[in-house]
């Protein structure tokens, strides 16, 4: 892939990247041939209003944008993945749980979608959940250390790091 980074786990391969779009596609294929079991997907929908974001970032256009954006995703996700985790991702000024709403309104069929707000807990529930030969892609934040988790409060953690303690914790165990 070009800027995701892979990681291998127990049979299992983890991309963590910033977009899921193509790489979907090509999953998709190698699912079609039996390379690979189910593909799992983990996006989070980011809001606006962090203090130091530009004012593109902040923008009434980009606001205005947000639902179609939401609709574009989650159809593109669901027509490939067989496990859609929808969790948060830079929630800034936003409620988390709003933007979740808004991404679960813009599809008919939830099935396939499991809602974890807090994004670390559904990175380990994906990774628990996952089955040999799965491909589980996490996309959104790439190697990103900070999750503006309100206005003006960030967290540091990349998410390859959640990835790393869960696969640590199961090797414990």
């Amino acid at each position: 892939p070009g800027r995701e980074e892979v990681i291998k786990y127990n049979n299992r391969t983890i991309i963590i990247g910033l977009t899921f779009n193509p790489m979907l596609e090509t999953l998709k294929l190698l699912k079609d041939n039996n390379e690979i079991n189910n593909i799992s997907i983990l996006y989070g929908p980011v809001g606006y209003g962090f203090r130091s974001w530009n004012d593109d970032s902040n923008s009434i256009r980009r606001i205005n944008r947000l639902p179609y954006i939401h609709k574009e995703i989650m159809e593109y996700g669901l027509k490939y993945c067989d496990k859609f985790y929808l969790t948060s991702n830079d929630p800034a000024t936003c409620d988390p749980m709003d933007l979740i709403t808004d991404c679960l309104n813009k599809v008919n069929d939830c099935d396939k979608i499991k809602v974890i707000v807090d994004r670390k807990e559904a990175i380990k529930q994906m990774i628990l959940d996952s089955e040999e030969n799965d491909v589980i892609y996490i996309a959104g934040r790439g190697d990103r250390k900070v999750f503006c988790k309100n206005e003006y409060d960030m967290d540091i953690y990349k998410d390859s790091d959640v990835v790393l303690e869960v696969i640590n914790n199961e090797r414990c165990n």
